[in-house]
């Protein structure tokens, strides 16, 4: 999975599967949500470094910068 794909079903299980989680449940996804943002906003704009790829994230994605 990318970070683009989980930024997008992260994104849709907080638009349309809200009322399944708590406050701090909510609050974390939303969190997860900007932290896989910034990342993927980080990798593109330092693409002379090498970065691990996180658990279940393709090494295509790593590989793509």
């Amino acid at each position: 999975m990318t970070l683009e794909e989980a930024i997008q079903n992260l994104t849709y299980m907080k638009e349309h599967l809200y009322s399944y989680f708590n406050r701090p449940q909510f609050q974390a996804l939303e969190l997860g949500i900007e932290a896989l943002k910034r990342l993927k906003e980080h990798r593109e704009d330092h693409i002379d470094i090498t970065f691990r790829a996180l658990p279940g994230e393709t090494e295509e994605e790593i590989n793509a910068h």
